[in-house]
């Protein structure tokens, strides 16, 4: 591997360091279905299916401003 531009982690913060050392110029990201569990942990049971149905709307639009609309839409809820 020449350059690696891309690492997708599960959002520890020791996998984000030390990738950070071997590949400094390496963008890091969270996992989706990592960041989406991490969310959810902190909704109540009863309304983990709507919060879910509404975070999928945000993180399956195709541009930003989609998603920040879609964001603002949720949060008026």
């Amino acid at each position: 591997m020449s350059e690696t531009c891309i690492i997708v982690t599960d959002g520890l913060k020791g996998f984000k360091e030390a990738s950070e050392n071997v590949y400094p110029k390496a963008m890091h990201i969270t996992c989706t279905v990592h960041m989406i569990r991490n969310a959810a942990k902190y909704v109540l049971h009863s309304m983990k299916p709507d919060f879910l149905r509404d975070l999928k709307k945000i993180y399956m639009v195709q541009t930003i401003e989609k998603a920040q609309n879609a964001e603002l839409w949720i949060f008026k809820k």
